[in-house]
């Protein structure tokens, strides 16, 4: 029960200490960025802070980083032009990939030379590189470097 209450005690002392520093350090001119990183440099040297961090909150960030990626991506497509022609065309074909990918992937068996846990977080390590292509597209067309159009066929 002690250890509870300390566990509850050391998270509301960081979500207290962040929520002041954000606001804190925006309003003097700087980015509410710096606020957080303050925020967690004042616990980083706290063996408890940490096991906080890994029994209560990592999984809600994980969540949260999870639905705020999803809408970013999600706002980003062009619903007016999604479902032209080119477009449904192109679906169809990585559509026939994707299933496939997945009827192959039924009878594979897992090769890796440390073992089938490493098998197991391949699809992870494939979410994060798709992750990282998303963001680098949304960078380049950004930028300036590609057409408008967003389905380049």
């Amino acid at each position: 029960m002690a250890r509870l209450i300390m566990f509850t005690a050391v998270a509301g002392l960081i979500m207290f200490t962040a929520v002041g520093l954000v606001p804190g350090v925006h309003y003097a001119g700087a980015s509410h960025l710096l606020g957080a990183f303050l925020a967690g440099f004042c616990f980083c040297s706290d063996p408890r802070s940490h096991h906080v961090w890994v029994r209560q909150v990592k999984r809600i960030m994980y969540w949260l980083l999870t639905l705020f990626f999803g809408c970013t991506i999600g706002f980003e497509v062009p619903v007016r032009t999604m479902f032209t022609g080119p477009v449904i065309g192109a679906a169809s074909c990585y559509f026939i990939a994707i299933v496939g990918k997945v009827l192959v992937g039924l009878w594979a068996k897992p090769r890796t030379k440390y073992g089938p846990h490493r098998a197991r977080q391949t699809p992870g390590r494939a979410l994060g590189a798709l992750r990282m292509r998303a963001l680098c597209a949304l960078f380049v067309r950004f930028s300036g470097r590609i057409r408008q159009s967003p389905y380049p066929l």
